[in-house]
């Protein structure tokens, strides 16, 4: 209620106070509307940016007048446009709402989370207990994200990359703290992913030289700068080169070689790979025509796709415009996908899929036994080759699981008509091995390492006797 008094004391007609009183619920109600729309987010019912800046500037006060320690988390989804892209927003916005609430109760009462922006979070510790538990709390909350969420009949695991920064760390504190945390966020997400990350002096000046990295990458395509090398695919049984996989280089006119997993990352972060993964797939499709013309037999050639890449609206487009420019069989190009694609299993996958195959392709399924290998992925979804990750090829020669794997895989291969590749083979112990577990074929630098084409053709190139290097193709 709001009560109003005016003085009447000297109207003669009153001569007292008058109290004017009215119901005013609904104007306060809609004050805090306003409020909790202005501090709060909207999707996860979160304190939002505005209110976070607002209580780490009081910490900051605090921190510098009175020495109250402090931390910081920067939280960021890793993937989420994957879900997005594949399950749709709404499911987007229940799997936001979802880790919101994980991260909730993985905190003390106290503890203050927010939401920054779109798949962004932040946590606010204060306390001398509270900021030197940081690590701690952010470790609790990773776990917590992890557990699988069911989202549309089906459960998705979604991971999280967490930043650590603290008022007991000087450089993070002249950075500021928040800034601080999300470098760290990004050296644990360029890192591997799903970690946790606490930040050191070191991490600024590597960011600085990320972000430089990411600046050039952007004129690399069209500066020339960027080649493909080709590895071969070998029989295991004759010894013949059978196709090759193409595999991305950067010469950086300063920086020399750079690691493709230094700018493959980037080139997704910044969406620079859907028009990378074009040319590689326009210049792989030519180089294979070059081969056969100059005399050789038709050979296959095999080409990665990212995520990103297979998830943009012209990516089959792409390939087709790259086939009818060079003019390759579709029959001898491979796109090689991951598992994660698969993961999500929707309709809108299994149709560009099918597309693809429809188009006469070939599609291998890349480091088969790493991530969320199932069977039913073969059953579902038109594949043509398995490859086997080198992380077991690696020691099939001395432990037993990985030999069993391995053979397993063949097995599983043979029995449904796929053809099974072992990446990584090293040394001819090796490759006694997976001959002896009747594996069609394998690459890897006991048979050749990726290098520049040559305009000579590849066919009727065979691995030596003493299984030595293979020449360039």
């Amino acid at each position: 209620m709001e009560t109003v008094a005016a003085d009447l004391l000297d109207d003669a007609a009153v001569a007292g106070v008058v109290l004017t009183t009215r119901d005013v619920s609904d104007r306060h109600e809609l004050e805090e509307r306003l409020r909790t729309q202005a501090f709060h987010d909207t999707l996860t019912d979160l304190p939002n940016r505005a209110l976070f800046m607002e209580r780490l500037r009081a910490a900051e006060d605090a921190c510098r007048s009175a020495d109250v320690p402090m931390a910081v988390l920067f939280l960021d989804l890793d993937d989420l446009k994957p879900v997005n892209d594949t399950l749709g927003h709404e499911v987007g916005d229940t799997l936001l709402r979802t880790v919101g609430e994980r991260i909730l109760g993985a905190l003390r009462p106290g503890d203050l989370a927010a939401r920054l922006a779109g798949d962004e979070f932040a946590v606010l510790l204060t306390g001398a207990d509270r900021a030197g538990d940081a690590r701690a709390v952010a470790e609790r909350v990773l776990a917590s994200v992890r557990e699988p969420v069911h989202l549309d009949d089906r459960y998705v695991q979604v991971g999280l990359s967490i930043g650590v920064a603290s008022s007991g760390t000087p450089a993070a504190v002249d950075l500021g703290l928040l800034r601080a945390a999300d470098v760290a966020m990004y050296v644990a997400k360029t890192a591997g992913k799903g970690r946790v990350e606490v930040f050191e002096g070191s991490h600024h000046a590597a960011r600085r030289d990320v972000e430089r990295l990411r600046a050039d990458l952007h004129h690399a395509l069209d500066a020339g700068q960027l080649e493909l090398h080709y590895q071969p695919i070998v029989a295991l049984d004759s010894g013949t080169v059978t196709g090759y996989e193409a595999l991305l280089r950067w010469n950086h006119p300063e920086r020399g070689p750079v690691s493709p997993q230094e700018f493959i990352p980037l080139a997704e972060d910044t969406g620079l790979i859907v028009p990378i993964g074009r040319w590689v797939t326009r210049e792989a499709s030519r180089q294979a025509v070059a081969w056969q013309r100059a005399g050789g037999a038709p050979v296959r050639m095999s080409v990665n796709v990212s995520a990103r890449q297979f998830h943009h609206p012209g990516f089959a487009q792409d390939v087709a415009a790259a086939l009818d420019a060079t003019g390759l069989d579709p029959r001898l190009l491979t796109l090689e996908i991951t598992e994660s694609l698969l993961v999500q299993d929707s309709a809108q996958v299994a149709g560009r899929l099918r597309r693809l195959k429809e188009m006469g392709l070939r599609l291998a399924l890349d480091d088969f036994g790493t991530g969320w290998s199932s069977l039913g992925y073969l059953r579902r979804f038109p594949i043509d080759v398995l490859k086997i990750d080198r992380s077991f090829v690696d020691g099939i020669a001395t432990s037993a699981e990985d030999r069993a794997v391995a053979g397993a895989i063949v097995q599983l291969g043979r029995t449904l008509g796929l053809e099974v590749v072992a990446e990584g083979v090293e040394d001819p112990d090796q490759v006694a091995v997976l001959q002896e577990l009747r594996c069609p074929s394998a690459q890897g630098y006991h048979f050749g390492r990726p290098a520049p084409a040559v305009p000579v053709g590849p066919a009727g190139v065979r691995v030596p006797a003493a299984a030595g290097p293979l020449g360039r193709p």
